[in-house]
């Protein structure tokens, strides 16, 4: 029986502790044999429970009926029910973030962290089940993972570390998945029993989602391989979640300075090196975005061992006095030149002055095109340049895209750009399109050129110029 697997889930990781807790109820299948499980186990568990229901606003009037469909449900069960409506696509068109599922996702844990707060409970409960931990496993695998990412989801863990920099979601606010080692077939077995109809939502069919790819055509053609498959996934990622606890456990801790001797440091595993860099990184600030790949920790590690006495690694931790010392926030890097938000340069002279030290150069005379911080760039007669910020809707052309243009959004999101850095990136325009850009991530500095503006044949009057961002030197 599903109470059965909860209850033994309970036993093992102190699941639902006594008290309030909030219900993601959406409608669906899961959904609905969540709540209705932990009414049966309530009295056992001592659990006080409070439904919450939330409209995305992305499906008309049928995400509307679902939320009719969940307070209806509530109230023939006897539980209490907030409800509310969130206009998903007005916040997408109004937000820097351009990613529909990342706004909805948003929104979404924002809405529960407030119910919860407004309830007086300290754990919320969602109807993630073992299928959709075997989903989140192997789209880690296709981005690339380690340990941490075999783990899959966590059965309990505070909403905080989903990093969404969410205003209600402090420590003590538990996000926990009693469903996690239920499969998905024993939850429409379960429904049927019960005799409801739960709600379908559409967009879990639209193969333009990976993770809708991944449930409707690998994971069928998986299981033709290995009848077990999804169990077996849902196995591994237990154990390596408590493999992955017990190396995090041989960690040294950070003295009050956030700082431990360099000596020791090098004194650890390769391996404890890179886990110990990839969790401080994590809690440099709420919304910090994870680009330490394995590239980058491996950069890290050797400029520690080779650093000099006093040395920082774009401003993220600092080598001094035999001491590595960690950053508590993500400062926006001084490597990478930079213009307040919203403003916009016209260029007019081959050398205009920037803030904090940066100018950039036009008709360079001695450009190192291997540097990120300069190009050649073509550009057509009569050509005028300007140096401004991001703006909401901006797109360009980049190379490799057959002149096809994509979001400027989208690329800073592929780059895994801080979100606190991107309104301050300078972005080098041509006649008003985006021509040219510099990032700047964690890790170094990564340029884009758009493909109108690369150097090719020369043809109706076009010229070559070469461009670059380069710090004062201060004597």
């Amino acid at each position: 029986m599903i109470a059965d697997r909860i209850r033994r889930l309970h036993q093992e990781t102190g699941l639902l502790p006594s008290g309030r807790v909030v219900v993601a109820v959406s409608g669906g299948s899961d959904s609905i044999t969540l709540l209705h499980n932990l009414i049966t186990l309530r009295d056992e568990l001592h659990l006080d429970l409070h439904v919450a229901t939330l409209d995305h606003g992305l499906r008309g009037q049928a995400s509307a009926n679902d939320a009719g469909f969940v307070q209806a449900l509530a109230e023939r069960w006897g539980i209490p029910c907030t409800a509310a409506h969130v206009d998903v696509p007005a916040l997408l068109r109004a937000g820097r973030e351009k990613n529909l599922e990342a706004v909805a996702r948003r929104a979404r844990y924002e809405f529960l962290a407030q119910v919860a707060r407004q309830v007086g409970a300290h754990t919320i409960a969602t109807g993630h089940n073992l299928d959709d931990q075997v989903e989140t496993v192997l789209m880690h695998l296709l981005r690339g993972t380690g340990l941490a990412g075999l783990r899959g989801m966590q059965p309990s863990t505070p909403l905080s570390t989903l990093k969404l920099g969410l205003p209600f979601a402090t420590d003590d606010l538990l996000l926990v998945r009693p469903l996690l080692t239920t499969p998905r077939h024993e939850i429409d077995d379960y429904i049927q029993v019960l005799g409801l109809t739960p709600r379908h939502d559409a967009t879990n069919d639209d193969p333009s989602y990976t993770r809708n790819r991944l449930r409707h055509e690998l994971l069928p053609l998986l299981e033709q391989i290995a009848p077990n498959f999804r169990e077996a996934v849902g196995r591994m990622a237990s154990l390596v979640s408590a493999d992955y606890a017990a190396l995090l456990s041989t960690l040294p801790a950070l003295d009050a300075e956030r700082s431990l001797s360099r000596a020791d440091f090098l004194a650890l595993h390769p391996a404890q090196q890179r886990h110990l860099l990839y969790q401080h990184y994590q809690r440099l600030s709420p919304t910090a975005e994870s680009a330490l790949d394995s590239d980058a920790l491996h950069d890290i590690q050797r400029f520690i061992a080779a650093a000099p006495a006093n040395a920082s690694y774009n401003n993220w931790l600092h080598v001094k006095h035999g001491r590595v010392y960690f950053y508590t926030e993500l400062p926006y890097p001084s490597s990478a030149p930079r213009l307040a938000a919203d403003t916009e340069m016209i260029i007019t002279s081959p050398v205009t002055r920037l803030a904090e030290g940066w100018k950039f150069l036009l008709n360079a005379p001695a450009t190192d095109l291997s540097s990120p911080l300069c190009a050649r760039l073509t550009l057509p007669p009569n050509a005028q340049l300007a140096l401004r910020t991001p703006r909401r809707g901006d797109r360009y052309q980049p190379a490799g895209l057959h002149g096809q243009s994509q979001k400027l959004s989208d690329t800073f999101v592929n780059l895994k750009v801080p979100q606190a850095w991107r309104s301050q990136i300078p972005l080098l325009t041509v006649n008003g399109e985006i021509a040219w850009f510099v990032v700047p991530l964690p890790t170094g500095l990564r340029a884009r050129l758009a493909d109108p503006f690369r150097s090719s044949t020369l043809k109706n009057g076009e010229s070559t110029v070469n461009i670059c961002f380069a710090q004062v030197i201060v004597q």
